[in-house]
């Protein structure tokens, strides 16, 4: 959501920015350029800007749920939502996620 978020914005914000510096969109409708108020623009780049400075507040510090996890000991992946606490049933030991995992391991 957070990848589909950033890029909306960023659309936006470069719409805008055209439609800012050339005062003209294109119509679907017409099939052709028409003539827009430049203040438009500016405003969707404004609009834009908040919308991305919203989004990277909101998903700051956040981070992504686990979906699949390691048991570092005997090796066995599993799904991190099956586990309780996040512990290895077999071993008791605490999984850890199966990116980390990797990167720790290559």
């Amino acid at each position: 959501m957070k990848k589909f978020l950033n890029f909306s914005a960023y659309f936006l914000i470069v719409t805008s920015a055209g439609i800012a510096i050339t005062g003209t969109h294109f119509s679907g409708t017409y099939s052709r350029w028409i003539e827009v108020p430049r203040s438009s623009g500016v405003n969707g780049v404004f609009v834009g800007l908040v919308i991305l400075l919203a989004v990277k507040k909101y998903y700051k510090g956040k981070k992504e749920p686990i979906e699949y996890s390691k048991c570092p000991n005997c090796g066995e992946s599993y799904f991190y939502s099956k586990l309780s606490k996040g512990i290895c049933p077999t071993c008791n030991v605490a999984t850890i996620d199966l990116n980390k995992y990797y990167e720790k391991h290559n």
